[in-house]
């Protein structure tokens, strides 16, 4: 009998050792890499979201979003665009949290697209969304400085290439000199930087007591039908204020008018104090006055109406010429006046500034939009005599600028 217990206690002993070294050896030896320390498991990529099981989605850990800036280019020396690249590149390394944000160094973006066709491209104008792109990153930033008689114009953009449109831009008109520059990003960069982390918290996904619902189809696009503009021309109408007799103009389901704002009101100025550049431009007006400058019936264009209008007309690579005067316009080797295929008419109005200066009248267009974006900045739409599109800017509130209402 005890002979017998003891074979039963020896079986079971071998099959629970046999288990034992089938477990221990279905794990996976830990590799040494080599380092001072004695062991390391490696590190796995991220995942896709799993189910637990429980009716809730574990989300893997975010990625970092990768942000690539880009070399300036301009009107400015070399050695001068080099400084303004890193002086973009140092706020957005402040101001960015490097958890969440990879800020990529100049040679590694050199790596990535060729220092030649880099600077060929930047040269050329090729879109900063294309750059961006071949960088692999999230979003490319770019400043681009224009001369014009004896002053400076620069220009800050912030492109997104997930959303493939730009997330931040504005362009400050009043800079005296390169410190000017300088001075100007250091007070206005943060606040984009700000956002774009604002922006990228709203975005994270978090898990979810329930299992998203099945989305429906998506209803198929609507295509554009250019050779039915849906353009009314010929009728007019009267400001009730002051009688003024304004063109009207229906464009892609919306009705503009078809020419400057010129109601005479506080916080508005004509071009250089001169009554005879309202007539030709209509007034300049600050933001907070236009907002409420358009006859009853009207209103001051929202950033939304501005991008219908712009999109109809072709988007806002091509739209300017579209919407150009077809007279009015400086002309030069690179551009003229537009078509003006709407009888939108747009014409360059120029700006104002709040210390009482003037710029731009019959080269550059500037027009604001309802809609503000910080405390101090508020969206616009700009159109230049060298170029064939439709800028989107963040300026000043302080600004004067040219208005268009649409009809309520």
């Amino acid at each position: 009998m005890a002979a017998g217990r003891f074979k039963v206690l020896a079986a079971a002993t071998l099959i629970m050792a046999v288990v034992m070294g089938c477990i221990v050896q279905t794990r996976p030896p830990v590799q040494s890499d080599g380092s001072d320390a004695t062991a390391r498991v490696e590190q796995q990529s991220p995942t896709p979201a799993q189910s637990d099981g429980g009716g809730v989605t574990a989300q893997a850990e975010q990625p970092k979003q990768r942000v690539a800036v880009l070399p300036s280019v301009g009107d400015l020396d070399p050695q001068r665009l080099i400084l303004l690249t890193d002086k973009v590149r140092e706020i957005a390394t402040k101001n960015l949290p490097r958890d969440n944000f990879n800020i990529l160094k100049q040679d590694k973006i050199i790596e990535m697209i060729g220092e030649e066709e880099l600077y060929r491209s930047c040269k050329e104008g090729v879109c900063i969304g294309d750059l961006a792109k071949k960088t692999n990153a999230n979003y490319g930033a770019r400043c681009d400085v224009i001369k014009l008689d004896n002053s400076l114009v620069m220009k800050f953009e912030l492109y997104s290439v997930n959303e493939e449109s730009i997330f931040e831009t504005f362009t400050d008109y009043n800079v005296n000199d390169f410190h000017g520059m300088l001075s100007s990003l250091e007070a206005r960069l943060p606040d984009v930087f700000k956002e774009m982390v604002s922006v990228s918290k709203s975005r994270e996904v978090t898990p979810k007591p329930e299992p998203a619902k099945p989305k429906p189809p998506a209803p198929p696009p609507q295509t554009v039908q250019q050779t039915a503009r849906n353009v009314e021309t010929g009728t007019t109408f009267t400001d009730s204020r002051d009688g003024k007799v304004y063109k009207k103009v229906a464009i892609g389901g919306q009705v503009w008018m078809g020419e400057n704002l010129n109601y005479n009101v506080e916080g508005s100025k004509c071009y250089k104090n001169d009554s005879t550049n309202c007539e030709k431009y209509g007034r300049l007006y600050d933001w907070s006055t236009a907002k409420g400058a358009c006859p009853a019936g009207w209103h001051l264009a929202s950033d939304a109406e501005w991008k219908t209008l712009v999109d109809y007309a072709g988007g806002s690579r091509t739209a300017g010429t579209k919407l150009k005067s077809s007279t009015g316009w400086k002309s030069s080797k690179k551009s003229t006046n537009g078509t003006d295929d709407y009888e939108f008419s747009a014409l360059p109005g120029g700006s104002g500034f709040s210390v009482g200066s003037f710029s731009y009248a019959g080269k550059y267009g500037f027009w604001w939009s309802a809609t503000g974006g910080t405390a101090n900045g508020a969206w616009s739409r700009d159109i230049y005599y060298y170029g064939e599109g439709v800028g989107r800017n963040r300026n000043y509130k302080s600004y004067l600028f040219s208005v268009r209402c649409v009809a309520d």
